[in-house]
């Protein structure tokens, strides 16, 4: 008796057609979040006002972001979505600091907020070495998120006012080259040509 024949395999496509670029909605959110927080670091606005922050953390970096990277992922977009994902997480943890670690820390809390930020540091710079296979713009881009972080993680850890305006200026930066991916990426896919380089790395 012969053995049955078996069942073909569906392929699992790599990418899905219905899924489109979800680079915008998460790194708009990330880009805006991070634009608000440095006015306040930076100590342009009141320092009072750093509540707004924790409202966008929640829903437009945190939570829109994170979900976007999900949609990289179905889309086959690795650095993307690890990136989406893991910010967005940051954002959702940010908050939780303020709102849970920091008032419930007592003598701790600014020992905690340094270890949040050089655990993130270590991911920020990994992700930084990561970009080195995506272009220009997303590199320098990363370079200015360490300097960003690193003089937050000093004024932390030193409690030095001057480190923690300076990260608050380097974050708007930060913002500001995030949004020129936002509009790259938007733009550069809906007119079909560039118009808004990104300046890929040239291959050897």
């Amino acid at each position: 008796m012969a053995a049955p024949e078996p069942l073909p395999s569906t392929p699992i496509p790599q990418r899905h057609p219905f899924i489109t670029n979800a680079v915008p909605v998460g790194v708009g959110g990330f880009a805006l979040t991070t634009f608000t927080l440095g006015l306040y670091t930076s100590g342009i606005l009141n320092s009072e006002g750093t509540v707004l922050v924790i409202a966008l953390a929640a829903f437009y970096g945190g939570l829109t972001q994170f979900i976007a990277g999900f949609f990289a992922l179905a889309r086959g977009d690795l650095f993307p979505a690890a990136f989406m994902t893991s910010y967005g997480a940051f954002w959702l943890s940010y908050d939780a600091l303020l709102l849970y670690v920091v008032p419930h820390a007592g003598a701790a809390a600014g020992q905690a907020v340094f270890i949040f930020l050089v655990m993130w540091t270590v991911i920020t710079v990994i992700f930084t070495i990561a970009s080195l296979g995506t272009n220009w713009t997303v590199f320098v881009t990363f370079l200015v998120f360490d300097a960003a972080i690193i003089l937050e993680d000093i004024g932390a850890a030193l409690s030095s006012s001057g480190a923690t305006k300076a990260g608050g200026w380097v974050e708007l930066l930060l913002a500001a080259l995030a949004w020129y991916i936002v509009m790259a990426e938007i733009t550069n896919e809906t007119l079909h040509r560039t118009v808004f380089p990104l300046f890929p790395f040239r291959k050897a």
